[in-house]
């Protein structure tokens, strides 16, 4: 997610080519530079997409949504039941 001044806050895991569980464990919730990122995409041909979940009336607005995801970073492990 995109939280402005260049920054994003992503999950880790998926970005590479280890999909299993036990790699979905050991990923986080990271809060990094967007231009890190797109040099870390384009050096392994790893293709980008930009989605737009929702509008602000169905997840609430900028301000509430970025508190929410910088409260998430350093979480750890995903669980597809939980999340």
């Amino acid at each position: 997610m995109y939280i402005g001044n260049g920054e994003i806050v992503h999950f880790t895991g998926g970005a590479n080519s280890d999909t299993s569980l036990a790699a979905k464990q050991r990923a986080a919730i990271t809060r990094e530079r967007l231009d890190v990122i797109l040099n870390i995409a384009n050096a392994h041909a790893t293709p980008l997409e930009v989605v737009n979940y929702a509008t602000e009336e169905s997840v609430g607005d900028r301000k509430t949504i970025v508190s929410r995801a910088l409260s998430r970073v350093g979480e750890k492990g995903y669980n597809v039941v939980t999340r």
